[in-house]
């Protein structure tokens, strides 16, 4: 079904008005008045459809549309293009494209805009205060909302125009200036390999929100909210297995919450999943606790640290002097203990997602810099696209 022109150049210029009735002072003609389009125009403004959209921010928003045979991808909120020659490359605005996205996406007045403008600069042109009036530019419109590109989307692309929230979060990832928090350029590579990763089951929009959050503790949570996906997962795989089902590993541990209320303990998920996880994502977690374990210490005189140095120099030559069947025990010590560090490393990321959920007296409040929340995100972006790779097939 085509769009209705003139009802399409109503609502742009609505807008417009509605903001400038704001000021109570100001008064403009009232009349006609509508976007200058040629043949082309008229058909971009008829045919263009929405497929999907994406709010992000007040003015950060995106959109995917349409248009004969087409897709494009629109990113409301950033002045400068980008091109990301595997994905999307930008397109010429015109007359028709403007008029359908401000009307159907109901793009924001540009902050910076006062009502006096409006009113000087659009609204005094109309059909009935002006005899010659043609309509107005879009060259001329555009000025006056928050800054629109548009992208199409190229045929051997990743993406497709469904994937509105995967494209937009690989587009913020390459186009960060408008991000609040300072994430290293490491982390957001992570960020733009975890959305390009083609898995159905990743929690996409998460994700996202992770991305643009304003507070590091809020990106943690929506990060967390991915790995809680797949603690059912891990919990019941075995299970699963042995019991040989015709049912997806996701659609049974569904029917077992379901049926039975069960849910897994968190915390030995995530043990399970930290303790599996890529090593590039462990070794992040071990630094994010030596930080920690640092802050908590109580520094002791210089003297101990000499009195510990000469203890360790002699322990390190008996041991080093000691045959070799009392040596073995020390390792096999040495390699439980690393194993087990993987358990404690689980608790001090539970502790640090209950310090931000909970706020009871007994919780313990953790506080990390940038540098370690950053890597407490990255390190989670790892295990995300390495767990729901490793479990794709299974949960269809």
């Amino acid at each position: 079904m085509s769009r209705n022109m003139k009802e399409a150049n109503k609502r742009v210029f609505s807008i417009l008005t509605n903001f400038a009735d704001q000021a109570d002072d100001l008064s403009y003609p009232t009349g006609i008045r509508y976007i200058k389009t040629n043949e082309e125009d008229k058909k971009w403004l008829k045919n263009l459809k929405i497929v999907k959209r994406q709010s992000v921010l007040p003015t950060l928003n995106f959109a995917t549309i349409q248009f004969d045979g087409k897709e494009y991808f629109v990113a409301v909120g950033w002045k400068d293009s980008i091109r990301l020659s595997e994905i999307i490359t930008p397109v010429d605005l015109n007359a028709g494209l403007v008029t359908a996205l401000i009307s159907e996406i109901e793009i924001s007045v540009r902050r910076n805009i006062s009502a006096i403008q409006i009113v000087d600069e659009i609204l005094f042109q109309c059909k009935e205060s002006e005899s010659d009036y043609s309509g107005h530019n879009f060259e001329d419109i555009i000025l006056f909302f928050e800054p629109l590109i548009v992208y199409e989307i190229l045929d051997d692309s990743l993406f497709k125009a469904d994937d509105i929230t995967q494209i937009s979060g690989y587009y913020i990832s390459k186009n960060f200036e408008k991000l609040s928090l300072p994430f290293s350029e490491t982390t957001l590579l992570d960020f733009e390999k975890t959305f390009i990763e083609d898995s159905p089951h990743i929690p996409y929009e998460n994700l996202l929100l992770s991305l643009t959050s304003v507070h590091w503790k809020y990106s943690f949570l929506d990060i967390y909210r991915c790995l809680e996906r797949l603690f059912p997962i891990v919990a019941l795989d075995n299970f699963h297995q042995e019991l040989n089902l015709g049912i997806s590993l996701l659609e049974f541990s569904e029917k077992m919450e379901n049926a039975t209320g069960w849910r897994p303990i968190e915390e030995h998920s995530l043990r399970k999943l930290i303790k599996n996880s890529p090593e590039d994502a462990t070794q992040l977690l071990r630094e994010i606790k030596e930080f920690l374990d640092k802050d908590s210490k109580v520094t002791p005189p210089e003297k101990f640290y000499k009195i510990g140095e000469r203890s360790l120099k002699t322990l390190e030559e008996l041991i080093e002097s000691s045959p070799a069947d009392a040596i073995q025990p020390l390792h096999e010590i040495k390699e439980f203990l690393d194993k087990d560090s993987k358990g404690d490393l689980a608790k001090r990321f539970y502790k640090i997602r209950n310090s931000i959920v909970h706020f009871r007296p007994a919780t313990e409040q953790i506080e990390l810099d940038d540098e370690n929340w950053d890597k407490l995100i990255r390190s989670s972006l790892k295990i995300i696209r390495y767990w729901f790779k490793k479990y794709d097939s299974r949960l269809e």
